[in-house]
């Protein structure tokens, strides 16, 4: 018996000791800390992102690799790094500011301004990308994060409090936390399917979280995406109705691609519209990167002030494949002297282009919840999430998952039935309910 346990533990242990940890923070040259910087091993989809603290982590195989570190608005940098089985490296990194250069460029008075040439080529080839690759499959992982950033004393009259536990002594907190696993398979024109491999909610260990790939499908290849009304994208078919551009300045990347600022300008700051940057590539005109937000005018939600939309591609085959890999989703709005913030984090990786999906694949089930998906254990999130947890979530996840269990416990549900079902005289023209909340059972009397 015991000799079985043991080898149980080892086959458990063993894809975790085949692997190492390279993980560190990523800075820029002032010593700031950089979230949401693409780190992906060169040639590959593998790779993570930092979190809002600037921390990544990425397991790895014994090996040499060049790892790429990519952020909007920074130099590329590639390390080579040597991994040994079992034993962490500790790889912090500062990124450079990219050097926008626009020499040779000489914008006269009432001349088009050189953005244009480079967005209408964009338009021209935006069907192509779209529909470059046929079909794929890859792995999704999103952790959302939604907190109150203020909260008012009272509430129509009524104290607010802690919120149930979810605000500190400051008004603030977490109100949500939660990540995901997906398999995404895709198919031209539209086919589209996802299967939840594992979810995790904090405070909620019944619960499935709401990071759908889907709800992250922002793809700027589209002529718009779905907010509360459809924003137009910058390189849609009608863009240049809506939108002015200007040229920032170019950069070359690591590989000697030149890269194009484009400052994307609303005409009507109400119109369904984004402003901030687009990176274009030129000859190909595909999307590099994408630095945006659109408001909850231009939405037509009051709720939010806010969305931001960043978005980084990788290549991924020859001749310039690109594919999405790390998108942040974040938000900030308000209502009734709240104010919230959030964001959502999606990596998408281990791209397989050429999966073989038949059509009978995709039925009308779009979204799929494989059983015990909600029960994996810390080993497992450990193992798996490419984006490591903040300190402030880390004691999320402990206090909320500690309170759940205090609560779902017998001489908590006792207490609370002590309570209720003491009888009231309103009983005995309302009716009267007795309940055993450890049983499931209850008696009423109407």
């Amino acid at each position: 018996m015991v000799k079985n346990s043991l080898f149980t533990l080892l086959l458990l242990a063993l894809p975790i000791m085949l692997l190492a940890q390279v993980r560190g923070t990523v800075t820029d040259q002032k010593g700031e800390v950089l979230p949401f910087v693409s780190i992906y091993v060169q040639g590959t989809t593998n790779g993570t992102t930092s979190n809002l603290k600037g921390e990544y982590s990425l397991n790895l195989e014994k090996g040499t690799y060049q790892l790429v570190f990519q952020s909007i608005g920074y130099k590329q940098l590639v390390q080579n790094v040597e991994v040994q089985t079992g034993k962490p490296l500790k790889l912090d990194v500062q990124l450079q500011e990219e050097a926008i250069e626009l020499a040779g460029v000489e914008v006269k008075a009432n001349a088009e301004d050189p953005a244009y040439p480079i967005i209408r080529k964009a338009i021209e080839r935006r069907e192509y990308h779209r529909r470059q690759v046929e079909e794929f499959s890859c792995e999704g992982y999103i952790k959302g994060n939604v907190k109150i950033l203020e909260a008012p004393k009272k509430l129509l009259g009524q104290d607010v409090g802690d919120l149930d536990g979810n605000l500190d002594t400051t008004g603030q907190g977490i109100v949500y936390l939660s990540e995901s696993v997906s398999k995404l398979y895709f198919k031209q024109p539209d086919k589209y399917r996802e299967i939840m491999q594992s979810s995790k909610v904090s405070g909620n260990n019944q619960g499935f979280s709401f990071n759908s790939a889907q709800d992250m499908d922002i793809d700027l290849y589209r002529n718009y995406s779905k907010f509360g009304r459809n924003i137009v994208s910058p390189i849609a078919d009608n863009a240049m109705n809506l939108y002015k551009y200007r040229l920032e300045g170019a950069f070359v990347d690591e590989a000697g691609r030149l890269v194009n600022k484009i400052a994307v300008i609303p005409k009507n700051f109400a119109d369904p519209v984004y402003r901030g940057f687009i990176y274009i590539i030129s000859d190909t005109w595909n999307i590099q990167s994408a630095d945006l937000y659109t408001t909850g005018l231009s939405a037509q939600i009051p709720l939010f002030d806010t969305f931001y939309v960043r978005q980084n591609f990788v290549p991924v085959a020859k001749p310039a494949v690109w594919r999405m890999f790390s998108q942040t989703f974040s938000m900030q709005g308000g209502f009734f002297g709240f104010k919230f913030g959030g964001s959502f984090t999606a990596i998408y990786r281990n791209f397989d282009l050429s999966p073989g999906l038949s059509d009978d694949f995709f039925g009308n089930e779009v979204m799929k919840v494989e059983t015990g998906a909600n029960e994996k254990d810390t080993a497992y999130w450990n193992l798996t999430r490419p984006v490591p947890l903040t300190v402030e979530e880390s004691v999320d996840y402990i206090k909320k998952d500690s309170i759940q269990l205090v609560r779902a416990s017998k001489p908590f549900m006792d207490s609370l039935d002590r309570v209720q079902n003491k009888p009231e005289w309103g009983d005995l023209l309302f009716g009267y309910t007795w309940s055993n909340s450890w049983k499931r059972y209850s008696y009423t009397l109407e």
